[in-house]
């Protein structure tokens, strides 16, 4: 009986430590120009270009050294050389996958308006979507250029799958984007462990009610 106690008081002291677990990356481990892709895959992200093949022109995406960034050294774009920026019809978009699915996401963004176009409505604009490709949320940036913002996007039940990083180029697509600092989280449910916690307390009632029966206590057997 005091094994079993002490089991049921070992199972209780995990399951209050388990909470939402989250992770932040902030991609400025590695070189410029350095292929990042799956180099995440360990911390459940990967990473590719998303788009025609005339803006992608490979799956890569890349961490490129950047004056300002968010985190102080790197930020991602699809563009290996050139200016480390994303435009989706002409670089291709960011898409982020996660193989273990999220409850939140967010990730630090700046739209930079093109040169004479410092006025333009046009900003970053990410999109979260399940494993059906249904879109789960969507965010666009505010109203300042040359500005860092974080974006996040939420669905308590772990069902965002894909987030997609790009431009909103409904106004004439005349800023582009750069992304940085990514962080997200995955929540564990205590509740649906509540069933195995009951079923436990019950064998282990069960085994002492039988071990009482088959070996009653000494004053008991005297009787």
């Amino acid at each position: 009986m005091r094994v079993f106690t002490r089991l049921v008081f070992a199972l209780c002291i995990t399951l209050a430590g388990m909470t939402a677990r989250a992770d932040q990356i902030n991609f400025d481990e590695v070189a410029d120009a350095t292929d990042i892709s799956y180099h995440y895959f360990s911390r459940g992200v990967l990473i590719f270009c998303a788009g025609p093949s005339s803006a992608c022109k490979t799956l890569s995406v890349y961490a490129r050294a950047a004056e300002g960034a968010h985190s102080g050294k790197n930020v991602i774009s699809t563009r290996k050389t050139d200016a480390p920026v994303v435009h989706g019809s002409t670089t291709g978009a960011i898409l982020m996958l996660f193989p273990d699915k999220v409850s939140r996401v967010s990730i630090a963004a700046r739209s930079i308006p093109r040169a004479g176009e410092e006025s333009s409505p046009d900003h970053v604009l990410i999109g979260a979507f399940d494993s059906n490709r249904k879109r789960v949320g969507e965010v666009v940036a505010g109203t300042a250029h040359n500005t860092w913002e974080k974006l996040s996007i939420s669905a308590p039940d772990n069902r965002i799958e894909a987030l997609l990083l790009g431009v909103d180029e409904s106004h004439g697509g005349n800023v582009e984007a750069q992304f940085d600092t990514l962080r997200f989280e995955r929540v564990w449910r205590p509740l649906g462990w509540i069933p195995v916690v009951i079923v436990i307390v019950l064998l282990g009632v069960v085994g002492a009610i039988y071990v009482n029966r088959k070996h009653p206590p000494a004053d008991s057997a005297r009787a």
